[in-house]
């Protein structure tokens, strides 16, 4: 089924609520098509476009005729809807000279609780969790300490959901402010208990990070010019490294500063490629 639609949404309420029990659906559809451009322009006003406020508030313009085709009915139809509406509160029309009509939106009335719903559906709401690796938090971690503490033109923000021993539960988030405090405290993360847990009890999975097992001096050129490592990139600096040598690498790496480089990696494996070409080594 393809979800890619627009849909136009029916305040349950005007259902359920017997103090409209007697509006026709059609007037129902029509408030639905008010509060839409309703909402429209409430995000105008919030983004400073005060087109469509005045000192009653915010309003909409739609015509009888632009209604009467949407819901292919008459005008006179659309006429008698909109005094429903206006009858039942919930709308207010004030004519403007030969502008026309503007039109402000108010919201449905809450169902009674103790009237017994037609449809009691309740509203579902879906949590989508963005879960960052440990391998990630490290490369960002190790990032930040070869950032100049002085700095404060970088905001690099690593939130992550786990369970771990020292937060089963709660999300944890680390921002440039609270990492640097850190670092000041003791240039790393030795006071940071949580942290240490964390490698202590996830050994081998350290480890076996291919960042880790990166030469000193290609993680911290590559970090001063492309920024922090990713796994993918860790591997691939390894096999190039393999594929000529550590010198080479960090030559390509250093001699990109300052150049508008895209794609770190085929950059780097470009030169590599073309130098081993030529014979250099």
């Amino acid at each position: 089924m393809n979800n890619n639609k627009a849909f136009l949404g029916i305040n349950l309420d005007l259902l359920e609520n017997p103090k409209y029990k007697n509006l026709d659906s059609r007037a129902m559809m029509l408030y639905a098509l008010y509060a839409d451009r309703y909402s429209a322009s409430m995000n105008n006003a919030r983004l400073g476009n005060t087109a469509f406020v005045d000192d009653m508030g915010v309003f909409i313009r739609f015509t009888n005729e632009l209604a009467a085709k949407v819901l292919h009915v008459s005008k006179q139809k659309i006429t008698d809807f909109r005094k429903e509406l206006s009858d039942l509160d919930l709308i207010k029309v004030v004519r403007e000279g030969l502008k026309g009509y503007k039109i402000y939106v108010y919201p449905v009335q809450q169902t009674p609780n103790n009237v017994e719903l037609l449809l009691p559906w309740k509203n579902h709401t879906i949590t989508v969790q963005k879960i960052t690796s440990d391998w990630t938090i490290l490369s960002k971690i190790e990032f930040c300490k070869n950032l100049k503490l002085s700095s404060q033109n970088v905001d690099i923000n690593v939130s992550r959901i786990s369970e771990s021993t020292c937060s089963s539960k709660n999300d944890t988030s680390l921002s440039h402010s609270s990492l640097s405090h850190v670092f000041l405290n003791n240039n790393g993360l030795d006071n940071n208990a949580c942290a240490r847990e964390e490698n202590e009890i996830q050994p081998n999975q350290s480890n076996k990070n291919p960042y880790h097992s990166l030469p000193e001096k290609i993680k911290s050129s590559f970090v001063d010019v492309f920024g922090f490592i990713t796994k993918p990139m860790a591997i691939e600096l390894h096999s190039l490294i393999s594929q000529s040598n550590e010198d080479m690498v960090n030559y390509v790496i250093t001699s990109s500063k300052g150049h508008k480089v895209t794609n770190a990696i085929a950059y780097i494996k470009a030169a590599i490629t073309n130098a081993l070409k030529r014979g250099d080594k």
